[in-house]
């Protein structure tokens, strides 16, 4: 998909005109770059999990791995290690 398709559907799904969609699209950028330019964390963790064009391997360790992280002030990735090590037999995981 590219800039001019996904305009296309922002516009179409949010009832939106084509500048309309363009707007909406470039407020997200912004307000990612903004963010990220302020060094704050951006999370889009849990909106994809279901996209049919996405496998997920072990999927329900991710999903608890998921739920571990909007419960904590971990990051994603430590959840997500941290879940897979206990699944493998670990007792705990060790930071470094």
């Amino acid at each position: 998909m590219n800039k001019g398709q996904l305009v296309e559907r922002i516009a179409r799904d949010a009832e939106l005109t084509l500048a309309g969609g363009e707007r909406a699209l470039a407020a997200f950028i912004a307000a990612l770059k903004a963010s990220l330019c302020r060094g704050e964390p951006v999370t889009i963790a849990g909106y994809m999990d279901d996209a049919a064009q996405f496998e997920i391997e072990d999927k329900d360790v991710a999903l608890a791995a998921l739920d571990d992280f909007r419960q904590s002030s971990a990051d994603f990735s430590d959840c997500l290690l941290g879940r897979r090590n206990r699944a493998a037999g670990a007792a705990r995981s060790l930071r470094a």
